[in-house]
Parts: structure tokens; C-alpha cells; sequence
């Protein structure tokens, strides 16, 4: 339902009990599924329940590595301000930074900047997101 932004069905479903903080077989949780896919008001609504957004998927990313692949900034920042990490690292090693500077988003590294995210941590191959620019 999140992938699909069907905010009625998300609403029912969470007004009926269905937990927020919920995995499929790859570890991803509704606040993923909403942060790359669905609208800033799914999001809002997934956020009120308080999920835990430092839970990680099946490759090591946070639900900021996937609001990153949307490239919108203003959803990342949403999920900043509820609380998400800015500094878990993917298998590979990633920041949310590193992934924001290979997606190109200069607004989304914007935000990322602004609130802490640190330009000289390395990856698994000892890059920063400065030598990825």
C-alpha cells in the first residue's frame, strides 16, 4: 500500500493495529516503502505512528538511503526531522551523503550538509562523498 501511496488503505490498516515498524523478507519497512515511493502526506501519516527509523534493510540502508533514491529533498528532510540517522552505512560502505552525491541531488546534499552530515566519512573503498563529486 505504501509503494502504491494508497493512504487510505495505509490508514486503515494502521488504525486497525498493523505495526508500523513491519518487515518484508528483504527488511523493508513501511517508512521506506513511503520515503522512495509515496507522498509527503503518506509519509506524515507512516511518521505519526513513530516508527523506528534507525531499523535497516537487507543491504544495511536506512530509511534516508531511501529517501535519498527519490531525490526529493524535502522528504528527506521530513524524515531528518523525525528523528533518522545520518550516518548509517550501506554493505558497501555509503553514507546517506555518499548516495546523495552519486544521485546528483545538490538539494538533497544541501540538506544532508545542513544537518550534520559529515563530507570526509569513508566508504568501503575509502572514498568520500567528496572524492565521489
Amino acid at each position: 500500500a505504501c509503494r502504491k501511496n494508497d493512504i487510505d488503505i495505509v490508514r486503515q490498516l494502521l488504525e486497525c493495529g498493523a505495526n508500523v515498524n513491519s518487515c518484508n523478507r528483504y527488511n523493508l519497512t513501511p517508512a521506506m516503502y513511503a520515503a522512495k515511493y509515496s507522498s509527503p502526506e503518506l509519509l506524515d501519516l507512516i511518521l505519526s505512528y513513530k516508527p523506528d527509523l534507525e531499523k535497516l534493510s537487507f543491504i544495511n540502508t536506512s530509511v534516508t538511503h531511501w529517501s535519498i533514491w527519490r531525490g526529493d529533498a524535502s522528504m528527506t528532510e521530513q524524515i531528518i526531522k523525525a528523528g533518522a540517522g545520518l550516518h548509517h552505512r550501506s554493505f558497501s560502505g555509503d553514507t546517506p551523503l555518499h548516495f546523495a552525491v552519486l544521485s546528483g541531488s545538490m538539494d538533497v546534499i544541501s540538506i544532508l550538509l545542513k544537518y550534520g552530515a559529515d563530507p570526509f566519512n569513508q566508504n568501503g573503498e575509502g572514498k568520500t562523498p567528496l572524492d565521489l563529486a
